[in-house]
């Protein structure tokens, strides 16, 4: 039971709020294909039906429902309506994830709600309670629409509080073999809705497992020269946004290829993880992100942090490092370049500033053993 519940908290089920965030934005991406569609299907079978039911009324005079014929165009509308609602969002679903989580409730509800209408014409016009295509609707809506529980039983309950007026009020006999088949057929689709959902949050984690494998360097765990690739742009466009500064820390291990000869490659791979555990220890004012950049050599970007700040967290890892490397009473050094500037200018790019903390930590290994070299862009001073 207490599982169970827990499987109600979308938020309980993650660690932290970035591997939230990604599995909601994998969610989205995947339920844009799928409502996409099951909207393209919807819109097809409503044209058909009602072009069928206009055929019979104007070819064999039959008689026209006006009321159904209405529901089936309103759902065509609504089809449509959605139709371009998920072509908007697609556009940068990373960005409107949240948008589009909050249009597939909604038309999941008044999807919804357009069953229950259906049966209760069905049903005033037969006295026959017909379950059917409630039934389809209940059960497509959780495997073409990511619907987190928070949002699917109430939509589910809602449902159910409109049909069991009209099987009292409406059938004509048959009333509790009526009510029991309707709860039977909704604990049904709960219960596969909710197993749906859980193997759908299973298999995120675990392409979000495999995503940080192929974006993490094995020695070290930091991040790897590809996701650089990927974030410096994102890093340097947020920033340039939001009138932020950005400090970059490019950092070596002195005379390492000697050091990895002379104690073997076990004890190189010791201190590779030693300066990342100083790294990751070292707390920051704003998010930090770091990457092994080559054999010995890291990258840290710092947004938002002023290059004071910036300073002084480099003193930081500098200190930590020196406590957590030695070798026979040997201290192992680093050699540090510290950047800061503002991405105001468009021609800047992050390549431009790692580039700079590149030469200004080769300028530190020139000047001796565990140096720190530093420029300060904001103001143009050194």
């Amino acid at each position: 039971m207490k599982k169970w519940m827990q499987t109600l908290s979308f938020r309980a089920q993650f660690t932290s709020e970035e591997q939230m965030h990604k599995v909601e934005r994998m969610a989205a991406k995947d339920t844009v294909v799928s409502m996409n569609r099951t909207v393209s299907i919807l819109i097809y079978l409503e044209v058909a039906i009602i072009l069928v039911w206009l055929a019979y009324w104007k070819l064999l005079n039959n008689p026209l429902n006006v009321e159904e014929v209405a529901a089936y165009a309103l759902l065509l509308i609504l089809s449509i309506a959605a139709r371009y609602a998920i072509k908007y969002v697609r556009r940068d679903i990373d960005e409107r994830y949240r948008s589009f989580e909050r249009i597939a409730v909604c038309f999941s509800f008044l999807l919804i709600l357009w069953a229950a209408y259906i049966t209760y014409l069905n049903t005033t016009k037969e006295g026959i309670f017909s379950i059917m295509i409630y039934f389809t609707i209940v059960v497509v809506i959780p495997m073409s629409v990511f619907l987190k529980p928070v949002a699917y039983y109430p939509i589910q309950l809602c449902g159910a509080l409109i049909v069991y007026p009209i099987i009292i009020c409406c059938t004509k006999e048959h009333q509790a073999d009526n009510l029991t088949n309707f709860t039977i057929c909704m604990l049904i689709s709960t219960v596969s809705a909710t197993s749906f959902y859980n193997a759908r949050i299973k298999n995120y984690k675990q392409l979000l497992a495999l995503e940080e494998l192929s974006e993490k360097d094995p020695v070290s765990g930091l991040y790897n020269q590809l996701k650089l690739e990927e974030k410096s742009e994102e890093i340097w466009k947020e920033c340039k946004q939001k009138g932020q500064v950005i400090s970059c820390l490019f950092c070596d291990i002195d005379e390492f290829k000697n050091l990895n000869d002379l104690y073997g490659n076990r004890f190189g791979e010791m201190c590779i993880r030693s300066v990342a555990d100083a790294i990751r220890e070292i707390p920051s004012k704003e998010k930090l992100y770091a990457f092994r950049y080559r054999n010995d050599e890291f990258l840290v970007i710092l947004p938002g942090v002023n290059y004071a700040d910036a300073c002084r967290w480099t003193e930081q890892v500098r200190d930590a490092v020196s406590r957590k490397l030695w070798k026979k009473e040997r201290q192992m050094a680093m050699n540090f370049g510290v950047y800061t500037a503002c991405p105001f200018e468009d021609s800047s790019r992050m390549e431009q500033y790692i580039l700079q903390a590149d030469r200004l930590r080769y300028q530190a290994k020139q000047q001796g053993t565990n140096c720190v070299c530093s420029k300060d862009d904001t103001e143009d001073t050194e």
